[in-house]
């Protein structure tokens, strides 16, 4: 009798799953997790402000006051309910009675290409696109289902349709990646110990008595909870929030919210955050938040050597004197050694070694009359004790940067000498390049650099 040995495969299937790190609660865990590659890869995205007030789309620039009087998507605090140009302007316009609310069936996007907006993104070369899905006033663009946004929102009233799910669809289709701005304020309900307020409030008392989101409710039952849907509902590549300069960090939960989102979001290993969490910033939470073009990445190296120094602070609009410290530099060609200029002045947080001074303000003409600014200027002027850098060059490890910390009025741009300076800068650093011959350019494929 023939014996047949048969050997018998057992398959086991097994669910392998792979080890995903757990954030806690905590920012020692949060801030150990990684900006995503992608981000940091990614030098150049699109930031787009559109809301209720793009109707009015108005603001008076106040030179001499806060950087954010000049921001028209604070329409409704700005000229809403304060005495000046904006309020002016307002009744002039709507009319006195004429309440912000009434702006929503105005603001009816018509002309609304959002394939066209974003192949024209992607032809700018942009890698991203941050939309402000709710600013400040609470108006969201995308069919919220908190009840204190009920009438309140793109789909309700005005575009009556889904903007955010519109330009993210149209954005991804492009290939690019899809971000959202989220306010953690409302000016209706978010208190405030800002000069100017209302009782505490931003807005006055009978627009907060008809609005106002109880403040036992206005974190957990509304801002977490609208956050939590606008990331499992469309996935943004960048949530970025804003309107935490007053809050406490545990007020706002946002370790707690921080700690669901790297584990549960649906795309948590893409997502990226900036650091807008609270009275946190530039502590904790992600990437640093924009504030002007000498503020962003200020840890990253190659931001630093390129722009030479980093914004700090800049002093109220007034008169001050400008001394050429480089009068040989070609960039101060015909200059007056010495002038008179009206302008804001930049203090640099740090200035990066191997940049070169050619202009500086005398830092004794400025108005130290007020003691808030007396103190702020002697806090950034550090060791500079009379003149500090205006106006530098810089020659790194990729090329050269040519600065200038001055022409912040639109006067500036019809006045022979800065245009002076400002030219003759631009020419200087154009001098610099490398003149290449590109009828002997090439490269492999077109994946690879093109090489000379």
């Amino acid at each position: 009798m023939k014996k047949y040995h048969g050997l018998i495969l057992f398959l086991f299937i097994i669910k392998v799953g792979i080890a995903q790190k757990k954030y806690e609660p905590t920012w020692e865990s949060i801030d150990s997790r990684p900006v995503p590659q992608w981000f940091q890869d990614s030098k150049f995205g699109i930031f787009i402000h559109w809301g209720v007030y793009s109707v009015p789309s108005y603001i008076y620039i106040n030179r001499k006051g806060s950087v954010y009087d000049c921001y028209a998507e604070w329409y409704e605090v700005l000229a809403m309910s304060k005495k000046g140009p904006n309020r002016d302007f307002h009744d002039r316009v709507y009319g006195k009675d004429f309440p912000y609310r009434s702006f929503a069936p105005m603001f009816k996007a018509e002309l609304w290409q959002p394939d066209k907006w974003a192949q024209l993104f992607k032809d700018a070369g942009a890698k991203y696109v941050i939309l402000t899905s709710k600013h400040h006033d609470g108006f969201a663009l995308w069919p919220s289902s908190s009840p204190y946004t009920k009438g309140w929102n793109a789909v309700e009233t005005g575009p009556k349709r889904d903007l955010v799910g519109d330009l993210s669809k149209a954005v991804r289709d492009k290939g690019l990646k899809m971000g959202l701005y989220f306010s953690l304020i409302e000016w209706e309900s978010t208190p405030t110990e800002r000069a100017g307020n209302f009782n505490g409030y931003y807005l006055p008392e009978d627009i907060t008595r008809k609005y106002k989101i109880p403040g036992d409710k206005m974190i957990s039952d509304h801002i977490i909870p609208q956050m939590k849907e606008l990331v499992t509902k469309y996935q943004p590549a960048i949530l970025y929030p804003d309107g935490d300069w007053d809050e406490d960090d545990n007020r706002l939960q946002s370790k707690e919210f921080l700690s669901w989102l790297y584990n549960n979001a649906p795309n948590k290993n893409e997502i990226a955050v900036n650091d807008r969490w609270g009275k946190v910033r530039g502590k904790h939470g992600g990437f640093v938040g924009i504030h002007s073009v000498t503020g962003t990445e200020r840890n990253w190296k190659w931001f630093k050597t390129m722009m030479g120094g980093t914004f700090a602070w800049h002093a109220k609009f007034q008169k001050f004197k400008v001394k050429i410290i480089d009068p040989s530099h070609p960039s101060m060609k015909g200059l007056p050694k010495e002038w008179e200029k009206e302008d804001e002045f930049y203090f640099a947080k740090e200035l990066y070694p191997g940049t070169k001074t050619i202009l500086a303000i005398d830092i004794t003409s400025l108005n130290a009359t007020d003691t808030v600014q007396r103190n702020l200027i002697l806090k950034n002027a550090g060791t500079y004790n009379e003149l500090y850098p205006a106006s530098w060059t810089h020659d790194f490890d990729g090329g050269y940067s040519w600065f200038t910390t001055l022409g912040h009025h639109k006067k500036d741009y019809s006045d022979p000498l800065y245009l002076q300076h400002l030219f003759q800068g631009i020419r200087y650093v154009a001098s610099r390049v490398k003149k290449l011959d590109f009828s002997k350019a090439y490269a492999d494929n077109r994946d690879t650099p093109v090489r000379y």
